[in-house]
């Protein structure tokens, strides 16, 4: 993995970073390239000091001015900040050459994220596979994601409650969906909204065609038919887990 110093002289190539873009390339090193949840001001100061560069004395300035509607630079998440999706996307194509991937731009046509993954990376990243699958017409894809991120969710559901045994098979390992999903049904495990067993088949149905039916491809309406079920059935899901409140 490229350091930091290397992202720097990257970006400097043609002229001296103000302190400003600074914070936010560091933003973007420890959030995208080192895959943290998200960076926080005292972290910045310490990096700052780790690459003998001044320390500026307006970090937390900058990181709050930036998460203003005028800016759109950032976003709060957990003790600091993570970039915004439309900043992120700015960076992507900015410095493609040097991470080496371009990641798309989606809007939140499926889910969003600051309601169902409570900051944490692997849910944020679904959610944004999922979303971006679906505004490029990827429509398998999409599928697929969404049967995977409501096992997740069944699963981390069990956990939460201390109900793990009831879901891993004699060796050990977790059961298969349908029989998650049969777990998950059951009132004695959780109490579910009317319909919402019937959702997580729907799911199920939808994800299993699109990933190994060797003909049918998913239509973008097979998608809209349960996306507003698919959306509440992994809110509250994500409520059992422990995710997100009620």
């Amino acid at each position: 993995m490229a350091s930091l110093q290397e992202l720097l002289v990257f970006c400097e190539t043609d002229e001296e970073l103000s302190n400003r873009e600074l914070v936010e390339l560091i933003v973007y090193y420890q959030t995208v390239v080192q895959k943290n949840d998200y960076c926080a001001s005292a972290e910045i100061r310490n990096i700052f000091n780790s690459i003998n560069h001044p320390v500026p004395g307006r970090i937390a300035q900058y990181l709050n001015e930036g998460t203003s509607k005028q800016r759109r630079q950032y976003v709060k998440r957990g003790k600091g900040y993570a970039l915004h999706r439309i900043n992120l996307a700015k960076l992507n194509e900015k410095l493609s050459s040097y991470t080496g991937v371009v990641k798309p731009v989606s809007n939140e046509s499926i889910l969003t994220a600051s309601s169902c993954t409570g900051g944490r990376r692997y849910l944020v990243s679904l959610v944004e596979q999922i979303n971006g699958s679906y505004t490029y017409g990827f429509y398998d894809g999409a599928a697929v994601l969404m049967r995977r991120m409501m096992e997740s969710l069944i699963i981390s559901s069990f956990e939460k409650k201390g109900k793990e045994a009831q879901i891993r098979d004699a060796d050990g390992n977790y059961l298969m969906l349908k029989d998650l999903i049969s777990q998950a049904k059951n009132p004695s495990n959780f109490r579910l909204s009317r319909g919402m067993g019937d959702v997580m088949d729907s799911i199920k149905d939808l994800g299993d065609t699109a990933a190994h039916n060797r003909t049918y491809i998913t239509k973008k309406t097979d998608v809209d038919n349960v996306q507003s079920k698919f959306r509440r059935l992994i809110e509250e899901l994500c409520v059992l887990a422990g995710i997100s409140e009620s």
